[in-house]
């Protein structure tokens, strides 16, 4: 069993279209492609403590879409933390489907970055928009660069 905290930063009613047992879902298949138990934290925040956060770990004063942090020789075992911007869009303009598949594709994006993958240098970033596609894909989403 692989093991999956969330912890939404408000608890009211979820508003961001996904729920647990979905991002459980996502985790098991990306599970069964690397080989590994993947157990993760995904906290949503808003846009002022994301930018905070940022600066005070990557030192860029800017908001971002999602920061993650592996954990290094951890007892629990973690791969780390997804903090994840809670209004990544004007969702006002957006249909609820939509808003899921980005929110999806968010937590993909961020969990590969755990897993090592980065898009710094040009083959890297095909490597891991490729890697992308092919995990959204068996999650029965279309090519994210498609939206």
């Amino acid at each position: 069993m692989k093991l999956l905290l969330l912890n939404f930063e408000k608890k009211k009613k979820n508003k961001y279209f996904i729920n647990k047992r979905e991002i459980i879902y996502l985790i098991k298949n990306i599970t069964k492609k690397f080989k590994k138990k993947i157990k993760i934290i995904i906290k949503l925040v808003n846009k002022k403590k994301i930018k905070r956060i940022n600066f005070i770990y990557k030192g860029i004063y800017k908001y971002t879409n999602i920061l993650s942090f592996k954990f290094i020789n951890n007892k629990k075992k973690y791969l780390g933390d997804l903090i994840i911007y809670n209004k990544l869009f004007n969702f006002n303009k957006i249909i609820k489907n939509v808003k899921k598949k980005i929110y999806i594709y968010i937590i993909v994006h961020g969990i590969l970055h755990l897993l090592n993958f980065n898009h710094i240098k040009n083959f890297e970033k095909k490597q891991m928009e490729i890697l992308e596609i092919e995990l959204l894909k068996n999650l029965k989403y279309n090519n994210p660069y498609y939206f």
